[in-house]
């Protein structure tokens, strides 16, 4: 016979497939509140936490279930992807290695262990993570898009490209596809082909906060000002914890010349995530454009230290 209990998490996992996740947490409250041991609650009231963007709720929960289970190794896997939302990388490798400890070749995990080592910087372990997802699963567009955000970080822009062909050529409305593509034509200056490729992205996936974001920085590149702020702002206002929406708002007030503001903003961006492309070097465009040579030539060095070649030519051309 089902005991409450029993009853309240049933009723909490069918809410939880019907994606209403507020009435799931309020079922699996009720399963905890009569039995506090209950790991699988505590999990799949993590994963409702999760779907409504409470990640650090998320990770508590996860947290519970393992003190009670350290072998419930599904809340391993929650967990690790509820710290790469909050950026804490290590963590979250810490648990997708443990989850490799059970299940090692499973495209789930390679795939999310290509994404942390990705975020992490560690390029080369990124790429043979996707690799060999691609070769347990050739068909998934979203492998080739991510080895192509890699070579992408790694200014390969051909093989890039070439990736972005191969997602392409098995759906033709990859919206991620057509937005790394417009970052790669941002990088070579060719900002009308950007913006086509972006505006494309857009199209397939209106409201995503990152390509409204690209798209602000590149109208901001081409002297579009006040409309590439209208998206960025837009972008800010659907997910403010992105560093690099404050990287382009910066680039924005550095191109009006409000310095004082762009400093801020920049370094903002540079506090959230040290290593973010050109961040320095903009933030010592900054410095440089508020009269302050020596902050601008430390920001350039650091800009250098990443193997920027504008961070490099700055340092060359201002820092003698």
């Amino acid at each position: 016979m089902e005991t409450k209990r029993d009853q309240y998490f049933s009723e909490g996992n069918s809410l939880l497939e019907k994606r209403d996740y507020t009435g799931a947490i309020v079922k699996y409250d009720r399963t905890l509140a009569i039995d506090p041991d209950f790991s699988d609650a505590y999990n799949n009231r993590g994963i409702a936490l999760f779907e409504i963007g409470a990640y650090e709720e998320a990770i508590a929960s996860y947290d519970r279930a393992l003190q009670i289970n350290q072998n419930l190794v599904n809340a391993n896997f929650n967990r690790a992807k509820a710290n790469m939302q909050i950026r804490e990388y290590e963590a979250s490798l810490k648990d997708l290695q443990v989850v490799q400890g059970y299940y090692p070749d499973t495209l789930t995990l390679l795939f999310a262990l290509g994404l942390n080592h990705y975020y992490l910087r560690n390029y080369n372990e990124a790429i043979d993570h996707f690799e060999k997802a691609r070769q347990l699963d050739p068909s998934n567009s979203e492998i080739y898009v991510n080895m192509a955000s890699v070579f992408y970080s790694l200014k390969d822009y051909e093989i890039a490209i070439g990736y972005i062909n191969d997602a392409l050529q098995i759906d033709d409305k990859q919206s991620h596809a057509f937005n790394v593509l417009g970052l790669i034509y941002w990088r070579k200056k060719q900002y009308d082909s950007a913006l086509l490729m972006i505006n494309k992205a857009i199209e397939f996936d209106p409201e995503n906060p990152f390509f409204l974001n690209n798209r602000g920085l590149i109208l901001v590149e081409s002297g579009n000002f006040e409309i590439g702020l209208k998206d960025i702002n837009h972008s800010l206002e659907i997910n403010p914890d992105n560093p690099w929406v404050y990287r382009n708002k910066g680039i924005y007030y550095l191109y009006t010349k409000n310095y004082s503001r762009a400093i801020s903003l920049l370094e903002k961006t540079t506090s959230m995530d040290r290593e973010i492309q050109l961040g320095h070097y903009y933030l010592g465009m900054a410095h440089l454009g508020n009269g302050d040579n020596k902050k601008a030539c430390e920001a350039f060095k650091i800009s250098e230290i990443m193997m920027e070649d504008e961070g490099k030519s700055a340092l060359s051309k201002y820092c003698r």
